[in-house]
């Protein structure tokens, strides 16, 4: 197999890798996936882009509504034109609190200008944080709960 076919393989898989990782963590916790409160920061392409086409966070969204979570999502740079969400999905401007799993999806530089005890203080007690882009590995030691950066 080439490598540009490995890497596409890999990339398609991650939403599922990603979500199994947070099914373990909330079991690890004595919860379940289903029901919890969920939030996701960023769903574009990438970061400081409003541009959402071809974004994996959109297909982990599904598959986060498949299994059955509370489910919002902040994203200050996205086109919200063209972003179709189904409307299970709550947009929101700011965090609402005590979520179970915060999924910090896309390093938009306002996320980084965000106070991190701010941020912990949208989490429930023993809470799953979820690091797509590695930013805030910085900080997880202010965070409560399971901490992981991919």
């Amino acid at each position: 197999m080439d490598v540009l076919k490995s890497s596409r393989m890999m990339n398609d898989w991650m939403p599922y890798h990603l979500i199994h990782r947070i099914e373990r963590h909330l079991k690890d916790l004595g919860k379940s996936i289903e029901g919890s409160r969920v939030l996701v920061m960023g769903v574009t392409f990438k970061p400081d882009v409003s541009d959402v086409r071809n974004s994996k966070v959109l297909e982990m969204l599904d598959i986060l509504l498949f299994k059955g979570v509370q489910l919002e999502v902040i994203d200050p740079i996205a086109d919200r034109s063209t972003l179709r969400l189904a409307e299970e999905i709550e947009m929101v401007d700011q965090a609402k609190g005590n979520y179970d799993v915060m999924i910090h999806a896309v390093g938009h530089q306002a996320f980084l200008e965000s106070d991190p005890l701010s941020l912990e203080e949208n989490l429930s007690d023993h809470s799953v944080i979820m690091d797509i882009s590695g930013q805030w590995r910085v900080h997880q030691e202010w965070f409560q709960g399971i901490y992981e950066a991919l």
